[in-house]
């Protein structure tokens, strides 16, 4: 056994051996080739070499054009404005750094009701659904104009206008004024209270005034189709006026809650008198599209009103005295929405003042 021993070791000891000579052969040879291997490295870094300076070239030409393309923007993003866009943007900021007079987000929406909206029952109290609000704020927020997909949703419309008023840094109706429209709801006597309202509209800084009228002008227009979506100034008041104005408060504290949700109802008040007397308060006619951007699309069933006027030739029946002027201005509504179905429930404001005229002219022919 130790003979078997002995004869493995000196078999190990001769592959040893061998695999030194085989290693120095190795060596030798890498020191005939160094020279050849040496030019192999100098060339592969110098191409890495060239690459990299390449790189380098690309980034800064990407750069030179990124910096140049900011520099013609830079105005139009102020050091206080979230990256998040024009929602949460105090209001003068986001109109000074757009050189507008009425807010993107508010004119976006208001032209986008006027087009789709001033019929849907509801409107600003019915939530919409929550990623297609997230995808119109979003789109809001980019300065995106390209908004045809949302007419066919003005509930989700009407929450994106919400949320804007909402998460302003100071309401519409401002912090500094808010005693001053607490002290309008206490008043009794309605021509005082008109009267105290112009004032204290008066005093608004030039951005809020603006905005409050284009957007109280809206309201009113709003309201003139309550019969139909059910939103009457006390209704609109109810679901827009927190939005509109609230007391800037540590949310914390009991008592300060306690004051805020009475203080709330004199809000309300606030906001349906402004709504009740827009003409008033803000004589003259608003171009709601103040900017020409926003611009309905040609589906979006503006066109569709006229079909409901086809049966107005239709002689009446025999008996049935044709109705005066006025009858026909009152009644139109109602004979408008009775064969009313979902292509045509929602026409533009401009598709439902004719019908009076038109009735009227019928009601010459049938004379």
């Amino acid at each position: 056994k130790l003979e078997i021993l002995k004869e493995e070791e000196e078999e190990v000891k001769r592959k040893v051996e061998q695999c030194k000579d085989e290693y120095m052969a190795d060596l030798y040879h890498f020191s005939t080739k160094e020279d050849s291997y040496a030019s192999y490295f100098i060339r592969l870094l110098e191409i890495q070499a060239q690459y990299h300076r390449q790189s380098l070239g690309s980034l800064d030409s990407a750069l030179a054009e990124l910096k140049e393309s900011h520099s013609q923007t830079e105005p139009s993003f102020a050091a206080d404005t979230p990256v998040a866009g024009y929602y949460g943007v105090p209001l003068e900021t986001h109109l000074k750094s757009l050189g507008r007079e009425i807010a993107l987000p508010i004119e976006a929406c208001v032209m986008m009701l006027l087009a789709s909206g001033m019929r849907e029952e509801g409107l600003f109290r019915l939530a919409a659904g929550a990623s297609v609000l997230r995808k119109l704020k979003s789109s809001l927020a980019s300065g995106s104009n390209a908004l045809e997909e949302f007419y066919s949703d003005p509930h989700a419309v009407a929450g994106a206008l919400k949320s804007y008023l909402r998460e302003l840094p100071q309401p519409l109706m401002t912090f500094e004024l808010y005693n001053e429209w607490v002290k309008v709801a206490s008043l009794k006597d309605v021509d005082s209270r008109v009267q105290s309202l112009q004032d204290t509209c008066s005093r608004l800084p030039r951005e809020s005034y603006n905005n409050l009228r284009y957007l109280i002008k809206f309201l009113a227009k709003l309201a003139e189709h309550q019969e139909l979506n059910k939103m009457t100034p006390s209704n609109i008041a109810i679901v827009l006026g927190p939005n509109l104005l609230w007391t800037q408060q540590s949310t914390g504290d009991p008592v300060q809650l306690d004051l805020a949700s009475v203080s709330s109802i004199q809000v309300v008040g606030v906001v349906e008198a402004l709504i009740q007397n827009a003409d008033t308060l803000f004589p003259g006619e608003v171009d709601f599209n103040v900017s020409g951007m926003f611009m309905p699309p040609a589906n979006s069933g503006l066109g569709e009103a006229a079909p409901v006027e086809e049966p107005s030739p239709e002689p009446p029946p025999a008996g049935i005295p044709a109705l005066l002027d006025g009858e026909a201005t009152s009644r139109d509504p109602e004979a408008r929405s009775q064969p009313a179905s979902p292509a045509v429930t929602r026409p533009s404001p401009e598709a439902a003042g004719p019908p009076a005229p038109q009735m009227t002219n019928d009601t010459a022919r049938k004379g």
